[in-house]
């Protein structure tokens, strides 16, 4: 066969049979201006719509631990936001040095009809700034975003999972999920007890519900704790049978769900939301 005849060297298409069809024209403008109104309406008119609506401001910023603070957010009719415990919102505080950037925040607490609540641990520009937010600072919000709530659950035992400030989500979580008593365990990890944001929080809502909280952080010699399978067998044999609720900063989140998955929790039963900011 001589290279005449090789099909893969024979000339593609130049775009002029598209240019000169007109149905293809026609369809591709039309894909076009379907692509531009729908970045339009959920990029641009939703987010204006919803924030006009609700009429979100900063009530009040507490400190919760070094380098941790909860942002207190008042507006009208935030049920109708649809958001649930677990899920973050795109949160854009329009003051100076904030306005222009919108970042991904858990909710810490359960939304309710005329209060939302995020806690947030300094570990950037825009993070680290939200501790000098002044009450009535507007907020505009995108979301709620985020899969790890109470509909992913299939057992009837929870192991919520947090490290650092993956405390957030499942601060939320801990207080809302269905559950007899011990039925539900919060294994918390952080270096210090210092770092253990929402404490009191946490110690509140475990004695309420009959819940299991347990601490993990370093020992007094600055040895770390890791989190392993044998760890989690000892203080939930039964583990394998659990729901997991997982989220931290990466390594532990990839430390943590590595123990689970040799301590026989299956994938499919492992709830993970990546926590960077």
């Amino acid at each position: 066969m001589s290279d005449s005849q090789l099909p893969w060297l024979q000339p593609g298409p130049t775009g002029n049979e598209f240019a000169a069809n007109a149905t293809a024209r026609t369809a591709w403008y039309a894909l076009y201006v379907t692509v531009g109104a729908l970045l339009l309406w959920y990029r641009v008119l939703t987010p204006v719509r919803l924030n006009l609506r609700h009429r979100m401001r900063v009530e009040s910023v507490v400190r919760e631990a070094p380098d941790v603070v909860s942002v207190l957010i008042r507006g009208r009719r935030l049920h109708r936001l649809g958001a649930e415990a677990g899920q973050f919102f795109r949160w854009r505080f329009l003051t100076r040095g904030l306005r222009w950037n919108a970042n991904p925040y858990s909710l810490s607490a359960p939304p309710r009809p005329d209060l939302l609540r995020i806690t947030v641990k300094a570990v950037g520009g825009h993070s680290a700034a939200l501790a000098g937010l002044r009450p009535g600072t507007r907020v505009w919000a995108e979301g709620p975003y985020g899969a790890m709530t109470a509909g992913r659950r299939s057992r009837g035992k929870v192991l919520l999972l947090a490290g650092g400030a993956g405390i957030t989500p499942l601060r939320a979580l801990f207080e809302t999920l269905p559950g007899a008593p011990g039925d539900l365990t919060l294994l918390y990890r952080a270096r210090t007890e210092e770092e253990l944001a929402l404490r009191d929080e946490l110690e509140e809502i475990a004695d309420a519900r009959g819940a299991r909280l347990l601490y993990a952080v370093n020992r007094a010699d600055g040895r770390r704790v890791a989190v392993t399978a044998k760890m989690l067998r000892r203080i939930l044999p039964d583990i394998a049978r659990h729901d997991v609720y997982l989220c931290g900063p990466p390594g532990l989140a990839a430390e943590s769900y590595a123990a689970l998955r040799e301590a026989g929790v299956p994938h499919r039963r492992i709830h993970h939301e990546s926590f960077e900011f």
